[in-house]
């Protein structure tokens, strides 16, 4: 299959409306697989941002398809249903798009008999000028966790350490 712009702009344009790359790239009539299309994605670094473009866009697209559901639901399976589905499309739009991740990262210490451990997210510019912020303003909280049974404790340090 050969690429082309006009083929590259259609795909673009359908997927950034809201519509799932593998019911656009499907591989048959003029569109790519979406092997095809990750690969043409690779080698042209223009058309991998103007996909990134698109997936902003098709996240919003999404996005709004589930607050439409919401408004639109009567039944209580509707009303869960479509809740589902607004929950899924933050949580996609917060790891696929850069500018729509969350800024807010837990920090948890557990306290036990075996000692006391910090579980926490890693530094990242973001998480280091809030860290600053709360520092300066005196507002930083944690959460404790006191569990029941000492071997789960265990249990959950031995993986923590592990990895």
């Amino acid at each position: 299959m050969k690429k082309t712009k006009k083929i590259c702009d259609e795909i673009l344009e359908r997927f950034g409306d809201g519509e799932y790359l593998r019911h656009i790239c499907t591989g048959k009539g003029e569109y790519p697989d979406q092997a095809t299309f990750w690969r043409w994605r690779q080698k042209d670094r223009e058309l991998a941002e103007q996909f990134m473009s698109s997936l902003v866009k098709n996240v919003s697209a999404l996005l709004e398809k589930s607050e439409l559901l919401i408004e639109n639901a009567s039944t209580r399976d509707e009303i869960l249903k479509a809740d589902k589905m607004l929950n899924h499309y933050r949580w996609k739009a917060e790891k696929l798009v850069p500018s729509m991740q969350s800024t807010s990262k837990s920090l948890v210490e557990l306290q036990g008999s075996v000692g006391s451990y910090t579980v926490q997210w890693a530094e990242d510019a973001v998480a280091k000028s809030q860290h600053q912020i709360e520092a300066e303003n005196s507002t930083h909280q944690t959460a404790r966790v006191a569990p029941k049974n000492p071997r789960k404790l265990s249990k959950i340090l031995l993986i923590l350490q592990n990895k």
